[in-house]
């Protein structure tokens, strides 16, 4: 590994599965969002702060696996930018980063990392309750968002006690975090872990490994070449 690969490693980044998605998707794991909307139950947020009923926009709903998961709890409606095949609505009228009006006032999603910044102006912009974004763990160590982190902090940070395994190839490397933003909150944000979940039973299949690839067939001059055995090379000294 070159010693850009170890420090991108070190930082949390993923340069082992492979090359990244052109434009930044990657489906979220169940027990990620199990575990979050635990939480949200746990602490009371649900239904202390977002009533019963309310639904859950998710606006990069890509293949619908987040979705799903909050399907179960609360009414969901699922946007994004680009159809893969699951979602209420698609094209350029869900582009969050020119976003001038919120679908529901609870937002819940995992955004393409380099497009999070310019989502998060957008929605914290409007009348919200309460947006939650599933970042990086340091998404918030650079000096350039310091401004963004004083003048809107997240009320929330709430560190995964696993790496996601995004790409199914049990190997993740990346850590994680749940952002969440409540409306009026001033203050810097409280700390929680949130421990992996047990989910029922048919919800999170374990990811099916990719085959490893077979071992090339020997050149058949090798194969003939092989060694005489012992007793002919004793008749021959």
């Amino acid at each position: 590994m070159g010693e850009r690969r170890v420090g991108v490693a070190m930082a949390g980044g993923n340069p082992v599965e492979g090359k990244q998605q052109p434009d930044g998707f990657y489906s979220t794991p169940q027990d990620v969002s199990w575990a979050f909307l635990d939480w949200l139950e746990r602490t009371g947020i649900v239904p202390g702060i977002v009533a019963p009923g309310t639904p859950f926009h998710e606006c990069c709903c890509g293949d619908g696996r987040m979705a799903k998961i909050v399907s179960m709890r609360h009414p969901v409606v699922a946007t994004d930018l680009v159809d893969r095949g699951y979602g209420d609505a698609h094209g350029p009228a869900c582009d969050v980063t020119k976003l001038v009006s919120l679908r529901s006032p609870v937002v819940m999603t995992n955004p393409p990392f380099f497009l999070a910044d310019a989502m998060l102006e957008r929605l914290l912009a409007q009348d919200f309750l309460m947006v939650a974004m599933l970042l990086k763990t340091t998404h918030f160590n650079t000096k350039g968002r310091i401004p963004g982190f004083r003048g809107a902090p997240p009320a929330y940070n709430l560190g995964l006690t696993w790496r996601p395994d995004f790409r199914g190839l049990g190997r993740p490397t990346m850590n994680c975090n749940w952002f969440v933003w409540i409306r009026g909150n001033t203050d810097l944000p409280r700390y929680d872990v949130l421990p992996r979940p047990v989910l029922p039973p048919g919800i999170m299949p374990k990811p099916a490994r990719p085959a490893k690839p077979a071992r090339p067939a020997k050149p058949a001059a090798l194969q003939s070449a092989k060694a005489p055995p012992a007793e002919v090379l004793l008749e021959a000294a």
